[in-house]
């Protein structure tokens, strides 16, 4: 069980469920392939706690969240450089398009498990 101090507020993080795990699996397989060296894929923590202003704060320039509380949607965030805060995300179901960090065209049916 991994243990996480955040403002002072202790945070025990659930369990990471099979989705979760293959939806990541298959997300950094496909990014993997076209990622150009100045880049690195890593597997981020849970963002919606409050995250977003600590990933700005530190300059962290674009991130995704998955969300599959409906279906499957990628959220893409992108950081305001000049504010040091999140912009508003960009929202994909179909196929992410995005033209930073690097060009990238990806469906999500192919993140997306056969029982989701």
């Amino acid at each position: 069980m991994r243990r996480e101090l955040l403002d002072g507020v202790l945070l025990v993080p659930p369990c990471r469920t099979d989705i979760h795990q293959i939806i990541a699996m298959r997300l950094m397989v496909a990014l993997e392939g076209s990622c150009p060296i100045a880049f690195q894929v890593t597997q981020g923590m849970e963002v919606r706690m409050g995250r977003q202003a600590l990933y700005a704060a530190a300059g962290i320039p674009h991130y995704w969240v998955i969300d599959t509380d409906n279906g499957l949607v990628v959220h893409v965030h992108k950081l305001d450089p000049q504010a040091r805060t999140s912009l508003p995300a960009t929202l994909f179901d179909d196929e992410i398009q995005t033209a930073e960090p690097w060009p990238i065209k990806l469906p999500v049916k192919r993140l997306t498990p056969r029982y989701l």
